[in-house]
């Protein structure tokens, strides 16, 4: 009798050890309109949510893109998109939202005036959903907090200039790069201290050059290009390098070298390893 009450008390204890859990669920859900202040309406919980992290997709089926959002307190909201063949590229747009009937909208536009996206958010355990009001279309991200960096723009400035054969050895006729190494080749990146940077990449008979302006994401992961020498559209994206190791004067990055109309100079996503000349 003692042993079959002692069993019936720990099953009675276990269930409501796992209903606790069930509802609390604090170590597995993002309760953000509950744990932030009661007092703050359910627009500035939703902003101080967006601007406090970084929001992750996985790959899409269609194409492969890896993406991530990152909302800044000016209300410019940068999409980065990696896919394997186009490195990291970067959509600028402008963000704000807006309450309807108790729902939080999130309303988005281009540099350029022209349509807005409309999307509902939706809090999820591990970040968010976006649906899009026109489409019917669901996207789901992932939250993550960014974490204080050690990564400083002096640390960044000076020329780098990549320590291995940059391009690449082709398998295919299809893929970007060259059967053989090409002589001198060579790809160099220089990071001023106004914001200004030059690219240049090549080999001893072609050197291609691009001159822009560059900055540092808020999470210190990411170096930003605005490239100026491409006069073809100013709703062009932005490139990225993604910053994987910086150790003094030594860094590894991920991203991609284009050469327009020539595959043998170019790549597709890979890490590059850079020394710092100066």
């Amino acid at each position: 009798m003692k042993r079959t009450l002692s069993f019936l008390i720990f099953l009675i204890g276990l269930g409501f050890n796992m209903s606790a859990h069930n509802i609390t669920g604090s170590d597995r859900c993002r309760l953000v309109n509950e744990l932030q202040d009661t007092h703050s309406s359910i627009i500035e919980k939703s902003e101080d949510d967006l601007l406090s992290g970084i929001w992750i997709s996985g790959e899409s089926i269609e194409n492969e893109v890896n993406q991530k959002l990152m909302f800044e307190k000016n209300g410019k909201l940068l999409v980065f998109n990696e896919t394997t063949d186009k490195g990291i590229q970067v959509e600028e747009k402008k963000w704000r939202l807006m309450d309807f009937e108790g729902g939080v909208f999130l309303v988005l536009s281009g540099k350029s005036a022209g349509k807005e996206e409309l999307y509902k958010i939706s809090q999820t355990c591990d970040g968010m959903e976006l649906k899009n009001i026109n489409t019917g279309k669901l996207l789901s991200f992932d939250y993550a907090s960014i974490k204080a960096t050690d990564v400083k723009r002096s640390d960044i400035t000076g020329i780098w200039t990549s320590t291995q054969y940059p391009f690449e050895i082709a398998q295919r006729f299809d893929q970007p790069g060259t059967f053989e190494p090409i002589r001198g080749a060579f790809f160099d990146i220089e990071l001023s201290e106004n914001g200004n940077y030059t690219k240049r990449f090549g080999s001893e008979i072609k050197t291609f050059t691009e001159n822009g302006t560059w900055s540092i994401s808020k999470d210190g992961k990411y170096i930003i290009f605005n490239n100026k020498s491409d006069k073809k559209s100013s709703n062009q994206p932005l490139e990225a390098l993604e910053i994987h190791r910086l150790n003094g004067n030594k860094l590894v990055a991920r991203s991609s070298i284009t050469a327009a109309n020539l595959s043998a100079f170019s790549t597709g996503t890979k890490s590059f390893h850079f020394t710092k000349k100066s």
